[in-house]
């Protein structure tokens, strides 16, 4: 197990991780992985040639943090769209604290909840500690005055060189199509690849998801999450950040239905990524 650290020039830390046969990148500017190599094979898709690193934009690839909520927040109570997507918290730096000796990186942060509720403060502390794969526990707390619902999503993007031949094994049947407005769909074949472009949430997916594709297969084990996340947004994305969309995002958390949280009142997720 090795930690090394860069100070990038935009004033935030970026951690490389290096633990048996993978290579991790943790950056403390939106708190999240930008990329994960296996035995010389890319896991998560980093984008490199197109990702901003700036230390303003958000990290388009790896796994970005959703946090105090996810998208535009329409799964929200109020159900109008919010800005920016995501939340404030892939556009902030992370406090960092290292344990070397217990393969252990965690990160917090504190944002304030969306308009319209509250106002209040909700902060997460993640933890990421590393292994054969890597297990990230987030804590969430509202740490404000007011009770406020609260979304939080891992947004990762899975190297693929073939949508084609990759498929995801424990996301149910029913699903909530982003493409039209979020309507409820059935999808009779969930365990079959699929064609891009899709975007969608699946309320009943199993808390053990197998990711195959022709490079790698991954387990994501959750418990605390409520949802899976299913994206990719085909060839004619028009995204500027994003070249030829060679991954698939799936990706776990809370989204709906949503988590209420009182002052001083907790929760907590944890996913857990393993490859072979």
């Amino acid at each position: 197990m090795s930690i090394r650290v860069q100070n990038h020039p935009a004033g935030f830390k970026v951690f490389q991780v290096g633990v048996g046969d993978s290579e991790f990148e943790l950056s403390t500017f939106g708190g999240q992985l930008l990329s994960w190599e296996h035995a010389g094979k890319p896991i998560l898709f980093a984008n490199r040639e197109r990702a901003i690193v700036d230390g303003k934009t958000a990290y388009r690839g790896g796994s970005p943090v959703c946090f105090p909520y996810f998208g535009k927040g329409i799964l929200l109570p109020s159900d109008s769209p919010i800005a920016p997507q995501h939340g404030s918290a892939r556009t902030s730096i992370w406090e960092s604290e290292v344990s070397e000796s217990e393969s252990r990186i965690i990160l917090r942060n504190t944002q304030p909840t969306p308009e319209g509720f509250g106002p209040t403060m909700m902060s997460c502390e993640l933890t990421y500690d590393f292994s054969d794969g890597v297990t990230i526990t987030a804590k969430i707390e509202n740490v404000g005055d007011l009770a406020s619902p609260v979304q939080c999503v891992l947004h990762s993007y899975w190297a693929t060189s073939d949508l084609s031949m990759t498929k995801v094994i424990g996301l149910g049947a029913k699903y909530l199509d982003n493409l039209t407005g979020y309507s409820e769909s059935v999808d009779p074949q969930p365990n079959l690849p699929h064609q891009a472009p899709f975007d969608r949430v699946y309320p009943e997916a199993a808390p053990t998801l197998d990711l195959s594709t022709n490079d790698y297969n991954l387990r994501i084990e959750t418990s605390g999450c409520n949802v899976a996340v299913f994206w990719n947004p085909g060839a004619d994305h028009g995204i500027k950040d994003l070249g030829e969309p060679n991954f698939i995002c799936v990706e776990s958390g809370l989204v709906t239905p949503t988590k209420l949280l009182e002052p001083g009142e907790t929760t907590s997720l944890s996913i857990r990524y393993r490859v072979s």
